[in-house]
């Protein structure tokens, strides 16, 4: 997701309908917010107040490096959408087993690059010695 669908995804999520009522929330131009949105690639920056850019980044809960960074990665490819439960669940096995089951059916990627079915297995392997190790913890 690169950095002017951070910026829309942010403003709707947070319930601003016009880039105006954001930038004001954040302490910052609506050119600015504006500007932001437009951008696809942090390439497109010449220029940029960095002091701004902390603030928004501030105001989202975020660093300035996860405001900038273009990268996809499983969470933020729909599947944290498909497993809303997981932010209020209260059995990580049960997490677990319905991220194992999403990333078998879905095609994915892990920081921009498709995983493959090898990939695949390897992570859903890692997710199972995790709910083992956090069982013998118990």
């Amino acid at each position: 997701m690169n950095i002017g669908e951070k910026i829309a995804n942010y403003k709707e999520k947070l319930g601003f309908p016009h880039y105006a009522g954001f930038a004001k929330a954040i302490g910052v131009t609506d050119s600015f917010i504006l500007g932001l949105s437009k951008k696809t690639s942090i390439n497109e920056m010449t220029a940029v107040n960095v002091e701004h850019l902390k603030k928004v980044a501030d105001y989202l809960g975020i660093t300035v490096d996860e405001l900038l960074r273009d990268k996809t990665c499983i969470f933020e490819n729909k599947i944290i959408q498909e497993v809303k439960f997981l932010n209020g669940c209260d059995d990580v096995g049960t997490a677990i087993s319905e991220l194992q089951s999403i990333i078998n059916k879905k095609d994915i990627k892990i920081d921009g690059m498709p995983m493959n079915a090898d990939s695949k297995q390897i992570f859903i392997d890692i997710l199972d010695i995790l709910r083992i190790m956090t069982k013998q913890k118990l």
